[in-house]
């Protein structure tokens, strides 16, 4: 995502999408750094986002901000890996894609999420996409960014969630074996978590974000 500098601090920038990510931003910059995003880019969904720090709650408050996400940070390195069998999962690409973009769609469709199938699509050489099968129908699915992220694993049992959270896993470490998987858990995803605990990743953290506009 293309960059740009406001008050020395780097903010992620997307000017056609009309959205920008600012990432741990300290109490004493808030207002300045909020004066010239809203006047410079008017009409921009603006993500504040904050790893294992305390985020300005007065501020967030006063400009009207809501949380989007609050998730746990994961990690898991090869050596840590439990292996453990699990159901098969297809590769999702152009030839499938179609029933993969219907469920994605149909799941957040009132989450307001950014990565949605049309973007995915766009971006398709940046992600490892997996599904879960019953018959033609699509009933679960996991995607792996860059290589090194798991960003979400949609599926309703435990067994599904493993098999989906593994497929991910076993990707990361064929590109590369000396990375890091991250994985952000939702909060209450309780389930979601316990198969990622079961795998061998190990909480390191945490990660809370919130949205407004300008």
């Amino acid at each position: 995502m293309p960059k740009i500098t406001i008050e020395n601090m780097t903010i992620l920038c997307e000017p056609d999408e009309k959205y920008i990510q600012v990432d741990d931003i300290k109490e004493a910059d808030t207002q300045k750094v909020w004066q010239q995003i809203t006047a410079q880019y008017p009409g921009f969904t603006v993500d504040f986002v904050f790893h294992n720090t305390v985020a300005p709650i007065n501020f967030l408050n006063e400009i009207g901000a809501k949380v989007i996400d609050d998730c746990i940070e994961a990690r898991l390195v090869k050596k840590d890996l439990i292996q453990m069998p699990a159901r098969s999962t297809t590769r999702i690409d152009d030839s499938n894609f179609d029933a993969f973009a219907a469920l994605h769609d149909e799941k957040n469709i009132e989450l307001e999420m950014y990565w949605t199938s049309e973007r995915l699509r766009q971006n398709l050489a940046n992600w490892d996409i997996f599904g879960i099968f019953d018959g033609d129908k699509l009933t679960g699915y996991s995607f792996l960014r860059s290589g090194w992220e798991i960003y979400c694993a949609e599926a309703d049992s435990l067994e599904d969630k493993l098999a989906l959270i593994s497929a991910c896993v076993y990707r990361a470490f064929e590109k590369n074996p000396d990375v890091e998987v991250l994985y952000m858990i939702d909060r209450n995803a309780h389930l979601e978590l316990g198969a990622a605990m079961h795998l061998g990743f190990r909480r390191v953290g945490y990660y809370i974000s919130y949205r407004t506009t300008t």
